[in-house]
Formats: structure tokens, sequence, C-alpha cells
């Protein structure tokens, strides 16, 4: 009588088990259990409304309201994009279709432009998938990067003009990085259209010097592919880069001074406001930083900023260096007191100001606003764990923290400052995407989203199984 007692309880135990509704891997890979976000956001020029990409679809949003008031886009049947840029005038949207992955940030697409007026669809170029497109500044040109050479082409008349004609896989790239700058450095674009939309700053890497890497490649077939790629290992040759300025309405390219020595780096290029070229340069032991300041034209430099340390200077990056609208001054991020904070500098005239200070890091600027004095950013202030957005003034006074919950926030200003969206989320809380005022004030709360293990809750999996 036991035995059968066990064994019933056995049998009950297996069939409530098999009951359970089970997943796999393929259910975890397809997202379903992911978080659900606000993907895609982008504050309109009017810093009124924002958009959002649901899946086929562009929506516009009130701020004010967090209501839906517009689609903007709807993808055609067969049609699908994975990431959207507006011109400058919104008239026009710049959509990637059809990406193809090469490294970790870099990739292939077919690039399309939407007419917001004429509601046309038309390919960029007909020349073969492209590479980082972008509008220039004043939308009526987009430039983009095919075979390792640059290209732009004019929207009205689709004129398609070849910049560079040097690009040679594994040998000459333009206009994009080299996997050690994606790598190390973080970005995928390696061109800036000037503030005027009448020339376009690149960067040119030689790498014909670099030893090549052989690397076996599974995708789903029997046998793997070998692909063959530039990879420098420690100590190995790296790429020459060299840093060029073309002038759109001469034609003309003329290479800018970024100094004798090769074995260097060349992180970052940017416009300043008044259309003159800031070239970040970094030695190898990447512990002497300087900013140049070149003339596009006469490609002659000038050192107007450096920092030294004994050991290494923080990876530089977009936000080491922004120069503000009157081109005469520019906010630098820096660990000269042994904590990431921000300092006010002149070009002419040095260091103005220290804006912030403490036992604490600055982890991220937002951005300046500049008719009220005020820059936002983000910092570890209240914890090493923790992150939370505060205003302070260019002077260094008037710090106010703005987010009040203990956790980790990630911020999406609205253009003019009136309003925020936070992403925020710790050990205890799901993430909640909420909608704020400039000054902090909470409005609506746009979507409370749950976490993994509310689904599995839902589900009635138990722990074991998961």
């Amino acid at each position: 009588m036991r035995k059968l007692m066990i064994f019933s309880s056995i049998l009950a135990t297996m069939t409530i088990l098999n009951a359970q509704p089970r997943f796999t891997y393929d259910d975890l890979a397809s997202g379903g259990f992911a978080q659900r976000s606000v993907y895609g956001l982008r504050s309109m020029n009017d810093g009124e409304h924002y958009t959002t990409q649901e899946r086929d679809k562009i929506i516009r949003y009130s701020y004010r309201t967090g209501e839906a008031v517009e689609t903007i886009f709807e993808s055609p049947q067969d049609f699908g994009f994975t990431a959207y840029e507006f011109s400058s005038d919104e008239r026009k949207i710049l959509l990637t279709t059809e990406p193809e992955p090469i490294y970790r940030q870099s990739f292939r697409a077919r690039y399309c432009i939407f007419d917001r007026d004429t509601k046309q669809i038309q390919a960029i170029s007909p020349g073969g998938k492209q590479q980082v497109a972008s509008f220039s500044p004043d939308g009526r040109k987009v430039a983009f990067v095919r075979d390792n050479n640059l290209f732009y082409v004019t929207l009205e008349d689709r004129i398609e003009v070849q910049v560079t004609t040097d690009g040679r896989f594994n040998h000459i790239i333009n206009g994009v990085p080299d996997w050690v700058y994606e790598e190390e450095f973080g970005f995928s674009q390696a061109y800036q259209w000037s503030p005027e939309s009448d020339r376009i700053a690149f960067m040119r890497f030689d790498e014909s010097r670099v030893k090549e890497f052989h690397m076996n490649m599974f995708e789903r077939e029997l046998y793997p592919t070998v692909y063959t790629f530039k990879y420098p290992k420690a100590g190995e040759e790296n790429s020459i880069v060299t840093v060029y300025s073309y002038d759109l309405t001469s034609g003309q390219t003329y290479q800018m001074d970024t100094g004798t020595e090769t074995d260097q780096y060349i992180p970052r290029i940017q416009w300043t406001p008044d259309e003159r070229l800031a070239l970040f340069r970094l030695n190898r032991l990447q512990n002497h930083f300087q900013l140049l300041l070149a003339d596009p034209i006469t490609g002659t430099s000038t050192v107007i900023y450096e920092q030294q340390d004994e050991r290494y200077i923080e990876r530089v990056n977009d936000e080491t260096v922004t120069f503000l609208a009157d081109g005469k001054r520019f906010i630098v991020k820096n660990e000269a007191d042994g904590f990431a904070h921000l300092y006010l500098y002149s070009i002419e005239k040095g260091l103005i100001d220290r804006i912030t200070r403490g036992e604490w890091e600055v982890t991220q600027l937002l951005g300046v606003d500049e008719p009220n004095g005020k820059l936002y950013y983000m910092s570890c202030e209240t914890s090493p764990l923790r992150r939370n957005l505060y205003s302070i003034r260019l002077d260094g006074k008037g710090k106010e923290r703005l987010t009040r919950q203990e956790g980790t926030y990630r911020i999406a200003f609205s253009k003019g400052y009136n309003y925020y969206i936070s992403y925020f989320s710790n050990a205890a809380s799901p993430l909640t995407v909420t909608l704020h005022g400039a000054d902090g004030k909470v409005g609506r709360v746009l979507e409370d989203y749950r976490l993994l293990r509310e689904k599995i809750r839902e589900m009635n999996v138990p722990k074991k199984e998961f």
C-alpha cells in the first residue's frame, strides 16, 4: 500500500510538472522575455513632441500629455526598417534597412529616404549597400561610405559624388574606422559634416602594414569559412591615420596637420560652430592627450588644450570636449584631481572656471542649455552603484539633484531642455520610463515594464526549471 502511495505521488508530481508551460532557448532569443521599452526616441525641433519607433511605425507623441499625436511613417508591406534619422527640417527621414553586421558596432545597410511631403521612399544610391549614412546639417545631402570610399549625394537632383577613390579592403579605409578604433574608441563613423554643409572632414586609415588575422566563421554551414582582417596585437604596428577636409564647392581635398608622429591615435574629429576643425590627438601610451584646432583649408593646426598623466588618460570620447555655440569656449571632462569633473575653457585664455568638484565622478555630460547658462550631467555622487541627474550653472554654482530615487537612471532630454524622459531601475524595481519637466517634477509614467521574473510568475513555471 505504501509503495502504491509513493508511486501515485510521483505520478501526480510528474503530471503537474509536465502541465507547466515550458520555454526554450528560441523563446529567449526571440525577445519574448525582454523588458518592453521606448525605442528610437527622437526629440523634435519644437521641443514639445518626440517620436518613437514602434515595430514598423514612427509615432509622434506630446511631451506635455504623453499621448500619441500622429503616425509619421508606417512601413509598406515587405519593407522593414531598424533605425531612422530626421533631416534638419524634419520633412525627410533616413531609414536603415537590411543591416548586415561587420564588427561590434559597424554594419552595412540599404539606406532609403522617405519624403513626408510626397510620401515616396527612394534608395539613396543604387550602387550597393552603404555604411554610416547621415544627413548634412542643411538636410539637402546625404553622405555615406561604400567599399572603403566616401560619397555624398544631393537629394534634389540625385547626383552622386565620390569623394575618395583609393579605398581598398585590408589596405585603405576612408570615412569609417579600422577594427582597433571601433573597438577601443567606440565609434563607427569617421567623417563629419561641417555646420554649413559645405565641407566634410574625414579620417583615412592606412592599414596596409598591419598584420592579418585569420578567423574561422561558423554560419550554419557544415564547414567554416575563413575571414581575414587586419588585427594588430599589443605592440604591433597600427594603422597610420590622417585627417582631411573636403570642400564640396571646389572638389578640393586638404590634409590637416596632425604632427610628424604616426604611431599615435586620432580618436575623434569635430567641427566647431565657427567652422574650424578640432582634432583629438593621443599618444600610443595613452597618457598624453592634446586638442588641436585646425584651419580646414590650410591645414595648419594649433594645440589649445592638453592633459598628461603618469599612467593613462581616461578613454577619449565624444564627451571629452564640448564646444559652446560662440566657438570661443569649450567644456572639458578630465580627471586632473583624480575624479572625472567638468571644466570651462577659453580657446584664447585657457581655464576659465571649474564647473564640478568633489570626491565623485561625472559619468556623462548630457547637454548644455546655453540660453539659461546651465548644463545637465549624470554622476555617481550618491554612490558608485547609482546614477543620478544633476543641473549646474557654467560658473559651478546652483547645483541641483533632479532625480530622487536610489538606483540607476538613463536620461533623454527634449530639444530646448524643457522635458526629459528617464529610464529608471534598481535591484528591487523593474524598469520604469517616466516623463519629467526639466525641474525634475514627475509627470506621466509612460510605462512600468515588467521584469523577466514577473513573466515567469505569470507562466507559473517553477523556479528550478528556469
